[in-house]
């Protein structure tokens, strides 16, 4: 996988942008991904990215990823969509919204 950096420019009176090693993209703030070219990024300006594991009651377990938002069924060393290296996962149980839901069908 290809990876480029943001290089920081400064300026004296505005603010500070960011240029796309790989295409030269010019962005005020720095994203995983490069909008100019799809390229994952590295480097210091980058937020780390994490798994947001989604319990549901009666579904499959949900892994989003909180850089690009995008959906899987489980969780990966980077993600499949935007290539971002995942640290950890939060746990977000829906099931407990589902079980509220159903208790109030049943009674």
């Amino acid at each position: 996988m290809k990876y480029a950096r943001w290089k920081r420019r400064t300026h004296l009176f505005k603010k500070d942008d960011y240029v796309c090693s790989s295409c030269g993209f010019v962005t005020r703030r720095p994203r995983n991904v490069c909008p100019g070219c799809g390229t994952a990024m590295r480097g210091r300006f980058v937020k780390p990215a994490y798994w947001i594991r989604v319990t549901n009651l009666f579904r499959r377990d949900e892994y989003f990823c909180s850089a690009c938002g995008a959906s899987f069924k489980r969780s990966y060393r980077t993600c499949p969509s935007c290539g971002a290296s995942m640290k950890k996962t939060k746990y977000d149980p829906h099931w407990v919204d589902d079980a509220a839901v159903m208790h109030t069908f049943f009674d």
